[in-house]
């Protein structure tokens, strides 16, 4: 009966410790978003791209790193 008791116990862990880890991941990606600037308005409803392109590339690769890390 103490193993089954040890056993649940165990399982109760491993699903804390995912939650956690999910928690985690959740705040990295909250924190690489909120990095991303706005775009510039240059004139006429008309927007610079170029400064955010680059970020945009930036945080998709970043994201993609978070992202293997943690399916492994």
């Amino acid at each position: 009966m103490k193993k089954r008791k040890v056993a649940i116990y165990e399982g109760h862990l491993l699903a804390t410790l995912k939650s956690f880890t999910d928690a985690v991941m959740s705040i990295i990606a909250t924190i690489m978003v909120l990095e991303i600037p706005l775009p510039k308005l240059i004139g006429n409803n008309q927007y610079d791209f170029r400064e955010t392109s680059s970020s945009l590339i930036i945080f998709f690769v970043s994201f993609l790193v978070v992202v293997s890390y943690y399916f492994h």
